[in-house]
């Protein structure tokens, strides 16, 4: 098995009105300029595009390359539950694409990347930060890779042999100010208004492993969660209020629920932002993950790289 990488270029002159027929016959002919390569394509993060059109385009390009037999193979990559939720519930394209789900990184994997990492730079690195970094990621890498990053400018810039939890603060300060803009807005936008009301709320949101979470499991975590920032808690009916004002457009629909008195998060990754966020003021979000798993473990439950 070999892989070659190059890039190729010729000068053609293309249609500005082109359509997604047209792109099919493209695809067509670059297979058949030479047959014994195979040609994929791979389109990544899918779920950041915000067009609800553009994603029900890219749908329809996979049925016509389907149902015109184009040899061409494509990949796309993001986070949604289902490929109809990725597409934006194209009718049909789920016939053309073979899924492949995977769930979010466990701990444990998540921390032999940080512990692993700083090893290889021979600087030390006490092994319950990583599991706090690893927490704080939510499953994802990109979040374990960020944090990671900032940590390892601070000790290279300060000529570091060992890391403090000072050095963890400083690592997650950066890491948010660093975040993508798109997550950013996303953040913005649900807590713009009344941020002292609603930041507080989200954090209890991304306060545990499971995605879904009702009414009843958020609220004690807000409890706590105000407590720690000696704040005044909501009482239970406008923190239920709250919930669902962060399902609407002027919060940027930041939750979602199908079923009453559960929510969860439109897009996954803004958990483990709302984590980082509140991690890089002090405020522990997502510690459940930890109990959770104790607990699991001591019933015979799955373990979290199961959940």
């Amino acid at each position: 098995l070999s892989l070659i990488r190059r890039i190729e270029s010729s000068d053609n002159d293309i249609r500005n009105d082109l359509d997604t027929n047209d792109a099919v016959d493209l695809f067509n002919e670059i297979s058949k300029r030479d047959p014994s390569r195979k040609t994929v394509v791979v389109l990544d993060e899918i779920d950041t595009i915000r067009s609800a059109d553009v994603r029900r385009e890219l749908a329809y390009l996979l049925k016509q390359l389907g149902d015109r037999e184009c040899p061409v193979k494509f990949i796309y990559v993001g986070i949604a539950d289902t490929v109809e939720e990725l597409l934006s519930d194209h009718e049909s394209a789920s016939r053309y694409i073979a899924t492949v789900p995977l769930e979010r990184l466990s701990m444990d994997v998540l921390s032999e990347m940080v512990v692993e990492g700083f090893k290889q730079l021979g600087i030390e690195l006490w092994e319950h930060f990583a599991t706090r970094i690893a927490r704080v990621s939510d499953g994802f890498a990109h979040f374990t890779h960020l944090i990671s990053l900032k940590l390892a400018y601070i000790a290279i810039d300060n000529e570091l042999t060992k890391l403090g939890a000072e050095h963890i603060e400083q690592a997650l300060a950066m890491a948010v100010e660093d975040s993508e803009a798109w997550l950013k807005n996303l953040y913005e936008h649900a807590v713009q208004k009344y941020r002292d009301r609603y930041e507080a709320v989200l954090w209890s949101a991304a306060d545990h492993w499971q995605l879904d979470r009702s009414t009843d499991h958020m609220y004690p975590a807000y409890l706590r969660i105000c407590g720690d920032l000696r704040q005044t808690p909501l009482p239970r009916p406008k923190f239920s209020g709250a919930l669902n004002a962060l399902k609407g457009q002027a919060h940027g629909q930041a939750l979602v629920s199908k079923t009453r008195s559960w929510f969860r998060f439109r897009q996954a990754m803004l958990r483990g932002y709302c984590r980082m966020v509140a991690e890089s003021r002090g405020i522990q979000v997502g510690a459940a993950y930890l109990a959770s798993n104790s607990v699991r473990h001591a019933n015979g439950g799955p373990t979290t790289s199961e959940c």
